[in-house]
Order: structure tokens, then C-alpha cells, then sequence
């Protein structure tokens, strides 16, 4: 009996410690979308890539136009970083004006 409630209190123990990693994994990740969500949000059909380059520096977020196409992204950490939790809002143009915006995970 008493290896019986060994186990269970080893069992316990080990299920908050996963459940706990799994509650601090959400709210870290959350965390580090905050920024990024929000600037995507106020992105609006009459913004050009210079002012939206313009309103992520003041915001503490990195710039950059995407090889090749007119798409700009914005991110929580430079591209230079180590690929760990990094988010993007990618703004889409079309003909000059913003025609999609979304974050994506930028890893």
C-alpha cells in the first residue's frame, strides 16, 4: 500500500510539473506575440511600406522588405537573431497599397 501511494504522489508530482511548463509555454509565447499583434492590427489600407518602416522603429520593431516581392514584414527580433521566437506581421502590397496583412511565426 504504501508504494501504491508512492507512485501516486510521483505521478502527481511529475503531471503540474507538465502541466506547468505547458501553462508557462503559453503565456511566454503570448508574450512575445503582444507586440507584434498589436502593430498588425493597426495596419491600415492607405499605409505605405515607409511609414509603416517609420512606426516599427518607434515601436521598438525591425523592418525589412522581403526578397524580391514588395511584401514588408515586421518583427519582434532582428532576422539576424537566433531563430527562437520570432514573429512577423507580414503586410502585403498590391499596386502600392496594403492588400493583406497576418503574423506568422518567423522561425
Amino acid at each position: 500500500m504504501r508504494l501504491r501511494s508512492a507512485f501516486t504522489m510521483v505521478v502527481s508530482i511529475v503531471l503540474l510539473a507538465v502541466i506547468t511548463v505547458l501553462v508557462v509555454s503559453v503565456v511566454f509565447m503570448r508574450s512575445q506575440t503582444r507586440a507584434v499583434d498589436s502593430f498588425c492590427a493597426e495596419v491600415a489600407a492607405g499605409d505605405t511600406s515607409q511609414s509603416l518602416g517609420a512606426r516599427a522603429g518607434a515601436k521598438g520593431l525591425f523592418f525589412t522588405k522581403w526578397q524580391g516581392t514588395d511584401d514588408v514584414w515586421i518583427l519582434n527580433k532582428p532576422l539576424e537573431a537566433r531563430p527562437f521566437f520570432r514573429f512577423a506581421c507580414v503586410v502585403k502590397f498590391k499596386n502600392g497599397a496594403v492588400s493583406g496583412k497576418e503574423v506568422i511565426d518567423a522561425d
